[in-house]
């Protein structure tokens, strides 16, 4: 289904890995700290939430400019479905070479894509 906005400016870039099986302690690990730091980045974003049996893990910072090169933003989203009771499986989401314009060009439809991540409809444990 084609999106309802504008075409997007440019080619967006991204990977999609796949890592595991992999201890449940990695998932722990990656948990930012109870306290976050007061921003005024409206592009940041360091959260989990929950897709299904599925744990999302969503990191989204902006790099700033260095020399000629424009602001980048930096936008990981990690998702850890559960295979057993003490190991999980990883899947990866990475934007790259996303500049902050491109990005507030195309927020609407690059979150959109993000939010409409879903897991697949099969029965198996699930992370609580």
């Amino acid at each position: 289904m084609p999106p309802s906005g504008p075409k997007p400016d440019g080619t967006i870039h991204l990977t999609v890995t796949r890592r595991g099986p992999l201890p449940k302690i990695v998932m722990d690990a990656l948990k930012p700290p109870s306290s976050q730091p007061t921003t005024n980045d409206s592009f940041g974003r360091n959260q989990f939430h929950t897709l299904g049996k599925l744990q999302a893990y969503e990191q989204r910072s902006t790099q700033p400019a260095i020399g000629p090169d424009p602001a980048r933003m930096k936008w990981i989203i990690s998702m850890f479905e559960p295979i057993d009771q003490d190991n999980l499986r990883m899947y990866q989401i990475t934007f790259l070479d996303l500049t902050s314009g491109q990005f507030e060009k195309d927020r609407e439809l690059l979150e959109s894509m993000i939010a409409s991540l879903a897991p697949a409809q099969e029965e198996g444990p699930s992370l609580k």
